[in-house]
């Protein structure tokens, strides 16, 4: 479920739903393009453990989970 901000560059929230018994890292790349807002969501199979989400920098983050569920904000100020 993808949620854009209206009148805003880059989208609030997204909740991804995975299977519960599969870890998997989600890498969220947002570019503020006026014209197309574009979100890149990449899942992997991956063999971590639980991890804190992880900020790379101002347009990108990591988050590594095994939640069946997983909700965040990517909000430009967050």
């Amino acid at each position: 479920v993808f949620k854009k901000q209206d009148g805003g560059r880059f989208v609030n929230s997204i909740t991804v739903k995975l299977n519960a018994n599969t870890k998997y890292s989600l890498l969220i790349t947002m570019r503020p393009v006026r014209a197309v807002r574009q979100i890149y969501v990449k899942a992997e199979r991956l063999d971590f453990d639980r991890q804190k989400p992880q900020r790379n920098d101002d347009n990108c983050c990591v988050y590594h989970a095994d939640w069946s569920t997983v909700d965040f904000d990517v909000s430009k100020n967050s």
